[in-house]
């Protein structure tokens, strides 16, 4: 497990990182440095979801992907401006004073299911995905389940990373071919724990990301607050 101290600053060239963030590992005792980091907009998003849980899933993956961005691109988290492409896929742009990021522009995208949040960072293209496997009650071995939990989620992951599953039709999964994307798109499927939410010790999650085929190495962290860290 890392703190946002222990991780690296930099991707190195043909790196994606992926960053396992569980909900439970953010509360009750980073919520106030997290609402001081996403940005008015955003608090008011966040606060038009009734469910406080929902709102609370709301700052933290928002939170870290701030946290996370800040801290790759040497800037305050919280004066981050994003802009949206026509299909809706979010992009840095400036920070709120102005400034325009020259370097290189990091691709992002981030993904929430039950009390887990994937958030992927690369310098090419990528989209991640992640859902809780469907609990089975009548067949002792889950692995059916599983596979198709996780057919589902390479196919998200493809569709997020091309854009085209934001503000467009959704796609039957057979419609989508990472090797025929432009630019080709390679699948990686991540292993997480079965036990990694707290909250939800028996259950299962499958998660993908799908990124630009120069990627070839995927480097996965577990985030967790400070006073989390052992």
């Amino acid at each position: 497990m890392h703190t946002l101290a222990t991780l690296p600053r930099t991707l190195s060239p043909g790196h994606a990182h992926l960053y396992i963030v569980v909900i439970a590992d953010w509360l009750p005792v980073a919520l106030d440095v997290l609402q001081a980091t996403i940005s008015a907009e955003e608090q008011t998003r966040m606060r038009r979801f009734r469910q406080h849980a929902d709102q609370e899933r709301f700052l933290v993956a928002h939170g870290t992907l701030r946290l996370l961005l800040g801290r790759h691109l040497d800037r305050e988290p919280v004066r981050l401006a994003f802009r949206t492409g026509a299909r809706g896929k979010p992009w840095i742009a400036t920070d709120t004073i102005g400034d325009a990021i020259t370097e290189p522009p990091l691709h992002f995208n981030l993904a929430h299911a039950g009390g887990v949040v994937v958030i992927g960072i690369a310098e090419r293209p990528l989209g991640v995905d992640v859902e809780m496997v469907p609990a089975t009650t009548t067949a002792p071995d889950p692995g059916p389940a599983f596979d198709l939990t996780q057919q589902w989620v390479r196919h998200e992951a493809l569709q997020k990373a091309t854009g085209l599953g934001l503000g467009a039709e959704i796609l039957e999964p057979q419609t989508l071919d990472a090797t025929e994307a432009s630019p080709p798109l390679r699948v990686v499927d991540i292993s997480l724990a079965s036990n990694l939410d707290p909250a939800r010790p028996e259950q299962t999650y499958a998660a993908s990301v799908a990124m630009d085929a120069s990627l070839t190495t995927v480097c996965t962290f577990r985030l967790v607050a400070l006073s989390h860290h052992p």
